[in-house]
């Protein structure tokens, strides 16, 4: 999805935010803002400039909700507030990989038979922040997801 809204947004931005032949020129601030606007509206988040992505690791693990054996391979990425809350998060990564190992290993799916992902998002934002004692995670990005 976010590669369409990438494309999209191109695509309008060269079609109808871009002047033609003789009128002013569009800065690069412009677009970025027109694009950063366009993502706020199809509900993509981007990074603010202090916010950093902070590499959790990968993770597998058994799944212990569904009745068949299931392997759910994840990357899961942090995204930072602050800078300076890395080394608190260093110091508790053991306890905090604990925590999301149990959370993606009774993760379970909906009537439908799909991983409620947003949820796990939320519940791994929320537990994290819990452990690290300030709001310093802002999201949780997967950049692997599979269950085999």
């Amino acid at each position: 999805m976010l590669i369409l809204a990438i494309i999209f947004s191109y695509i309008l931005v060269i079609t109808s935010v871009l002047p033609g032949n003789g009128e002013e020129k569009v800065t690069f601030e412009e677009i970025g803002l027109f694009l950063s606007n366009i993502f706020d509206n199809l509900g993509l988040e981007s990074l603010q400039e202090d916010e950093i992505i902070y590499k959790l690791g990968r993770f597998r693990v058994n799944l212990t909700q569904v009745k068949v054996d299931r392997l759910l391979l994840a990357e899961v990425n942090l995204s930072l507030k602050k800078q300076n809350v890395i080394e608190h998060l260093k110091k508790r990564e053991p306890q905090i990989k604990d925590t999301v190992i149990t959370i993606l290993r009774q993760s379970n799916y909906d009537e439908k038979g799909n991983l409620n992902i947003d949820f796990l998002k939320k519940e791994i934002k929320n537990e994290i922040n819990q452990i690290i004692g300030e709001q310093s995670v802002k999201n949780v990005w997967f950049s692997e997801l599979i269950i085999r």
